[in-house]
């Protein structure tokens, strides 16, 4: 447990540390992966595309850094709510900020930082809708990456849809390593991610697997996907 702890501890100094660059304007956040087309064809695709299935619903992003995901899912439906959490807690707060400063939808609400294991205080059954994107290929503790999907099944509200983005990175842990160390995760089979998702819980669950060409060619990348 100590060991654990002294992980997520790393992690949370670690992107505190890098705040201000994640937070220096549009060159900054990751802005830079917008234009990528694997992310809004495979990862929002389903609310992209499909807008009134959405409206009075509630999103969740995980990871939310700067405030990038949360704005972009606010022009794509009239939500209800919009929440996220991340592990570093300037990020966290810079990220409302920065969204009600641009005055962005009404229905952005609340972001705060999390204890990197799960998207606590979140309220059971809450999300329609709940996302991440360039967060989990970071987290190198198959444990932690299990114990927060876990969570984010325990928020959504039935017949909501679940969508994360993974890829694969070098200096990475293999998928099922409970790693301590800061370093990054390579999946390398999708039904490794499919399979987890049906344990936890979720149905319907697809796998689309992209080129990563939108992250420097990198390595593949994942798109899990599943509803409650």
């Amino acid at each position: 447990m100590e060991a654990l702890q002294s992980y997520l501890d790393y992690y949370k100094n670690e992107f505190d540390r890098h705040h201000h660059l994640m937070a220096a304007g549009e060159t900054g956040g990751h802005h830079h992966h917008n234009p990528d087309p694997e992310y809004w064809g495979k990862l929002l695709n389903d609310v992209r595309d499909n807008p009134e299935r959405w409206k009075g619903k509630r999103a969740f992003d995980f990871g939310c850094g700067c405030g990038r995901n949360l704005y972009n899912l606010s022009t794509l439906a009239e939500w209800e709510r919009i929440d996220g959490c991340d592990i570093s807690k300037q990020n966290a707060a810079y990220a409302e900020q920065w969204l009600h400063k641009n005055n962005t939808s009404s229905a952005v609400g609340k972001t705060w930082e999390n204890n990197g294991k799960d998207i606590q205080p979140a309220e059971d059954g809450y999300y329609d809708f709940i996302m991440s994107h360039i967060v989990f290929q970071h987290i190198s503790n198959y444990s932690v990456r299990y114990s927060i999907m876990s969570d984010m099944y325990r928020a959504m509200r039935d017949g909501g849809l679940c969508s994360l983005h993974f890829m694969d990175m070098s200096t990475a842990s293999s998928y099922f390593e409970d790693c301590l160390e800061y370093k990054n995760c390579v999946v390398g089979n999708p039904q490794y991610l499919i399979d987890d998702f049906v344990k936890i819980g979720f149905k319907d669950v697809t796998c689309d697997v992209g080129s990563g060409i939108g992250y420097g060619g990198i390595g593949k990348t994942y798109y899990i996907k599943g509803t409650k």
